[in-house]
Formats: C-alpha cells, structure tokens, sequence
C-alpha cells in the first residue's frame, strides 16, 4: 500500500472515528442492565478490539504484490558496505519503481503497490480496531475505575496499579517484540503476525477478569452531585464559562507539550536509528531503548512520588518539564555520525 494511500485511508478512519467517540460516553451513562452500565461495553467491545488487532496484524496477501527475497546480508551496518544488496534493490526497484524511496504516487488514484481489496480491508479493521477498542471499550472502561470507590486515596492507590501494570505491559509487548525479531530477521509481517496473538490472548484475560472479578457499584452507591446552574446550561454557554476558568484554561494548555514531550521522542527514536544513524539491525537497537525507557520509567515512580510530597506536585513536574526538554533539545543537535548508539540507552 502506497503512503498517500495509507495517510488517506488513516485520517479517514480516525476522523470517523473522532465524531463517533462523542456519543459513547453518553450511551454509557444510559445503559442499564444487571451486569451494569460500563461491563457490557467492555465485554462485547474488548473481545472485538482483539479480534480487529488481529486481522490487522495478519491480513491478506495482495495478489499485485509478490513476495521478493532482495538479499540476506550480516554485517552491513552503513550505506556502501555491500555492493550485492545495492545490487538487488536497483533490480527490485527496476522492476518495481514504487518500491523507490522518492516515488511520487501523487499523481492521483492508487499507486502501483496499491490494491483496492487490501485497501477496503485495512480502512474497515483499522475503523473498527479505533472504534471497538480506544473508543468503546477503554472510555467504559476508564469511567469504571472511577466508579469503584469515592475514597480519594483508594482511588489515588487503584490507577497507581493501573500505571505499573500499564508498564508491564509494554515490557511484555517489547519482550514479544524481541523474540519476533529473532524468530524472523527479515520478514516483518511473520513478526507482526507473530505479536498478535499472545498479545490478544492476553486482552481477552483481561476482558474476563473485569466481567468475572470487577463488580459494578449500583447506581444508588453513586454519590450524587447537586447539579449546579452552570452544568444545567447548553453545552456552548457551559463551555464558555468553563473556559473562563483562568487555572482550568492553563491545565489544559499544558496538555499540548505534555503530550509532544510524551510521544514525539517514542514515534522518532526509530526513524533516527533507521534514516540517521543508517543502522541495518534498527530495530534491535529500538526495542533496547524502549526497553531501558520503561523499566527507567517504573523505577522513578518511588522517587516521583516522594518528590510530589516533599515538593509539591506542581513543582515536580515543572522540574521535570524542564530537565526532560533540555536533554532533549541538546540531543536534537548533537549531528548522529557524533552521537554513539550506545548513548541512546541511558538518554531514552
């Protein structure tokens, strides 16, 4: 599948998606059966999300394209060091000029790698994998959480272990990644297709220990709020009075860089490795750097937390803010011929 295509086909779905997400939390709220109102969307949503995944992660093979073994090449670290796999991608991409890495498929339908049924096939599972899973089941599913108890230490405690199994997590997913990577060098999709299923088998434990073991506050347990005129105002009027909240307007401002601080490092790391730093075994190097990041990130929630008290929890994020963008900005000029790979473990 060409890129624009791929662009098209993504941005489609998670603007469908987007409009969609409005609604679930209301239809949420209304629900009303014994189990309760978040369980049944966890559980005929999750068991869904997983399914999804896993069409995702092991789809068709497109008829236009066939399968090309360029080379097997061990030890090309750099650009140059082996003629015969130069060689072979002159031949492939001769043969196939999408394969080229400045191909312009923008001349307008799709591209030469493009196959319509592979396209319908991915824009329908990626729709359902947004809609059934971030959408429908972890919107439930985080209200849940908050629904359990009114304690604020209780509650404080419950996500805390949500966080560290969060964690665990990714350690789980880069530790599959590993053996994948292992199991199969050259052949990306096996290692896709390979992560899929223990990691939907580990979703769908975790859809029935919520639906067996997790019991639903009834409605009358709530605490019931007084409802204030400014909540029983339109949502337009409401939202302009909320917004002028002068702390409200900052909290949420910060949200912007929190969430690029967060992710950009993450998504860049591996187009750094793979484009600068020109490494052939770039995808070794990621899963020992997000490998240090997580197990790093586990062992300063202690010293996060005794901070938060001894400092305040303003200060200690802005602390950090500012400790995190200066490592940052000073490893974004350092040119990558002068930054040694090994670096990158202890920086991430």
């Amino acid at each position: 599948m060409g890129v624009t295509t791929l662009a098209m086909v993504v941005a489609i779905a998670k603007s469908m998606d987007f409009f969609f997400g409005f609604s679930v939390g209301y239809l949420s709220d209304k629900t009303k059966t014994r189990c309760g109102r978040r369980k049944p969307w966890i559980m005929i949503c999750g068991p869904l999300w997983v399914v999804t995944m896993i069409c995702l992660a092991n789809p068709p093979r497109s008829p236009q394209i066939k399968e090309q073994a360029l080379c097997n090449v061990s030890g090309a670290d750099t650009p140059g060091q082996c003629p015969s796999l130069e060689g072979c991608m002159n031949s492939a991409i001769r043969k196939d000029p999408s394969l080229a890495y400045d191909f312009d498929a923008s001349s307008g339908g799709l591209s030469m790698r493009d196959d319509a049924g592979l396209v319908i096939y991915f824009f329908i599972f990626y729709f359902f994998y947004f809609t059934a899973g971030w959408t429908s089941t972890m919107i439930p599913y985080d209200s849940l959480g908050m629904e359990l108890t009114d304690d604020f230490d209780e509650r404080s405690l419950l996500f805390g272990y949500r966080s560290l199994f969060q964690f665990l997590g990714y350690l789980y997913q880069l530790a599959l990644a590993a053996v994948a990577e292992w199991l199969y060098t050259n052949d990306i999709a096996s290692q896709v297709s390979l992560q899929s299923w223990p990691i939907g088998g580990l979703g769908l434990l975790g859809v029935v220990a919520i639906v067996c073991k997790v019991k639903e506050r009834a409605e009358g347990d709530l605490v019931e709020k007084t409802i204030s005129e400014t909540e029983k105002l339109p949502v337009i009027p409401q939202a302009l009075t909320l917004f002028q909240n002068y702390p409200y307007l900052i909290y949420i401002a910060m949200k912007l860089p929190l969430t690029w601080a967060a992710m950009f490092p993450a998504a860049w790391i591996q187009d750094y490795l793979k484009y600068c730093k020109a490494l052939e075994d770039f995808n070794l190097h990621y899963l020992i750097v997000m490998g240090v990041t997580l197990i790093s990130c586990v062992l300063w929630i202690p010293i996060l937390v005794w901070c938060s008290r001894r400092y305040g929890r303003r200060l200690t994020m802005v602390g950090i803010s500012y400790s995190a963008g200066v490592i940052f900005a000073v490893c974004f000029v350092i040119p990558p011929t002068a930054f040694p790979t090994p670096v990158l473990y202890p920086v991430g």
